[in-house]
């Protein structure tokens, strides 16, 4: 029903790379929130291709050092 929250608790055996959502059909969804970790080594590659998605006036705002460890 709607304003249900659902809560799925998964037992990962190792790093997971992508989330897929499947609304059936044709429901909405406000908000999905994954909670986790990013993996080592991983957050500079992430935040690299982020900031390469973002338009040139946009991106040029931002401080880089901000995402980069």
């Amino acid at each position: 029903s709607a304003d249900t929250e659902h809560r799925f608790r998964l037992a990962a055996t190792g790093p997971v790379s992508h989330v897929r959502l499947d609304i059936f059909p044709d429901g909405g969804i406000s908000r999905l929130r994954v909670n986790g970790e990013i993996a080592a080594g991983a957050r500079e590659p992430l935040a690299r291709r982020w900031l390469g998605l973002l338009p040139d006036p946009v991106a040029r705002q931002l401080d880089p050092t901000e995402f980069f460890d």
